[in-house]
């Protein structure tokens, strides 16, 4: 009887990882949702101004519609991997779950159910390995986004700051 506990073990582990992985996706995503919606509404907010701008002031309202356009994309594509990862990462959890099933049921058909348990639980190892390649992507891309507003709200700044020497 002490084989099926033992041979329980990683399944279990694998879904308290998983677990841990998926909820700290979860927060990411919600956070990234939100900032998409506050980058709409920062759009609507500029697109208004835009629209009663005097003549001189339209081309940089313009800009800030463009670019808060950019960024509203940029964070869709990360919300886009981050969902990725998680329907991997919750894949692979249905596969172990699915796995120790299998492994309690080799006691009663050990020759069919140890074969799916072993598949079952690569396939979900796979999932869990691309969950994490997704992971990977979304974490380079939020900093290449993170340092493209950075620039862009730089370049606003030097926009608003009077040159030197023609302060009163």
């Amino acid at each position: 009887m002490d084989a099926p506990i033992q041979q329980l073990v990683p399944p279990v582990v694998i879904i308290s990882a998983c677990g841990l992985l998926c909820m700290g996706q979860f927060a990411r995503y919600t956070a990234i949702v939100g900032r998409a919606r506050q980058f709409h509404r920062e759009f609507l907010a500029a697109y208004r101004q835009l629209r009663h701008a005097a003549p001189e002031d339209r081309a940089l309202y313009e800009a800030m519609c463009r670019e808060l356009e950019q960024q509203a994309q940029g964070v869709l594509r990360l919300a886009g991997l981050i969902r990725s990862a998680l329907l991997y990462l919750v894949a692979a959890v249905i596969f172990m779950i699915l796995a120790s099933l299998l492994i309690g049921v080799e006691l009663v058909w050990p020759r069919l159910s140890g074969i799916a348990a072993i598949t079952a639980f690569v396939v979900g190892l796979f999932c869990m390995l691309v969950g994490m390649v997704y992971v990977f992507a979304e974490v380079r891309v939020s900093l290449r986004l993170v340092h493209h507003e950075h620039d862009e709200l730089q370049t606003r700044a030097e926009l608003f700051t009077p040159a030197r020497g023609s302060e009163p």
